[in-house]
Formats: C-alpha cells, structure tokens, sequence
C-alpha cells in the first residue's frame, strides 16, 4: 500500500486519515529506466516548491507515486529538469497523474509540458549512463496552473500521451464529468468544508478532484441547493462507483 502523503493538519491537504488500496501487481517485477524531462512555463510565478510527483499508467499496469527530486533547486520558471528512475514496465504508457498537495506559499506551479523516454529492456549503465538504443517517448502537454488560488483550482491532473507534434497516441480522449450535488433539507445541511470526489469507472479512476466552482451558485453546498461542477478527465469507460468527502475545515 502506498501512501506518499503527510497525515499532519499542518501539512499537505490537512488529513490525518486515509483510505488506501493495494498497489497493482505485475507479472514482470523486472524495473526499466524512464527518463523524465519536465519543462516549467515561462510565467511570472510559475516555478514552485512543492514537492511534485508523478505515477505512470499503461497497458499492463501502473507505478506507484514517484516524488520527483534532485540535489538542485527544481521546477523553477522556464527551467528544464530531468529525472532518472527505474520502475515496472508498465507497457504503452496510456497516461500520467501529475501534482502536488501542497497549500503553502509558493506551491502554485505552472507545467508547460513533460516528455517521457521508456528505455524497454535494459536497465541504466550506472557507471556510463549508457541506455539501450530502444527507446519510446511520450509527450505530455499541459499548459495549467496547479494552484488552490487560480484557473480551475486543481493540484492534481491526469494527462493522455501526445506526440511532439502534440498529436493524441491514445484512444481514450479527455472529456468532461458535469457532476450534480443535491444537498439536503435538514437543518445544519450545508457545509463550509472543502468537498473532495474521485470518479471509478472501468479503465482506472479519475483521481481526487476538489469541487470548487459551482456552476449554479456562489455559495456551494447549501441547505436543499442544487450544484453542478465540471471533473475533466481521460475517459473512465463505464463508471462503478463515487468515493467524495470533505475534509472538515469551515466555520
């Protein structure tokens, strides 16, 4: 089970509770090199210092979370930064989930794009850094703020592989979930709480969205209110099952 996440009101998104799921088990446990290369916007404010980290999924399964980290200053505006891993072969990458948790200033972070080398086969030359010729890239374009305070207030994103050409590899596309919420009519109904959902379906899951734009009201999540929100993500196939919370903040 992994976590890779601060349970500390303090830290993160303020939790001290999780629920987790078993990671997916490969067939094949040998690890292949990925290099990845994440290139920050060239926008005032858009480097960040918050710790940024990626999970990788394909056709025969999917990494855990990998915290993307060098002995340098990364993600800095307009900076190109490189990173060497070794993982699971995943397969055809299919997509990534990309983000942080952080709500501390100087968090907000504007990605540009990421490119991905799956290096198939052979593992790193530690000592020459001598990669197999076989090699498949995956370009990942974005072009969002992940940022509590601007744009659609997301953290966290999901993103389909393109070419360099900015051509979309995968079949699935992205699409937009209009998720409504019928609060109730009891007294003490409403909440001030940060309202959180993550979508299942049969190709993976949407990953955990904060519902922070109503399309229907100012005040969100009223006694006996109706409120419509918009979930952008690859594709789900047909959905299974909800999982929303709240994480207990407001008056």
């Amino acid at each position: 089970f992994a976590c890779y996440r601060w349970l500390d009101k303090k830290e993160g998104d303020g939790k001290i509770e999780l629920n987790l799921i078993p990671l997916d088990i490969f067939k094949n446990t040998s690890l292949i090199p990925y290099e990845i290369t994440i290139f920050t916007g060239d926008k005032v404010g858009a480097g960040t210092n918050a710790k940024i980290f990626i999970q990788i999924f394909g056709s025969h399964g999917k990494t855990d979370e990998i915290l993307l980290k060098n002995e340098f200053d990364s993600f800095e505006r307009k900076s190109v930064d490189k990173f060497k891993i070794e993982a699971p072969n995943v397969g055809q990458i299919e997509k990534i989930r990309i983000g942080h948790n952080s709500e501390k200033f100087g968090a907000a972070w504007y990605l540009e794009k990421i490119l991905i080398q799956q290096h198939l086969h052979e593992p790193f030359d530690k000592q020459n850094e001598v990669l197999n010729p076989n090699v498949e890239e995956y370009w990942f374009v974005c072009r969002e703020w992940f940022d509590k305070g601007q744009g659609d207030k997301q953290t966290i994103r999901e993103l389909l592989p393109t070419n360099e050409n900015e051509y979309i590899l995968s079949d699935r596309k992205e699409i937009t979930y209009l998720i409504h919420v019928f609060t109730g009519d009891k007294s003490g109904a409403g909440t001030d709480a940060n309202v959180f959902i993550t979508i299942y379906g049969q190709y993976e899951d949407s990953g955990e969205h904060q519902l922070t734009t109503s399309k229907t009201n100012i005040n969100k999540f009223e006694r006996k209110q109706e409120d419509i929100f918009e979930v952008k993500a690859p594709t789900l196939g047909k959905l299974t099952k909800i999982k929303i919370r709240h994480d207990n903040t407001g008056v």
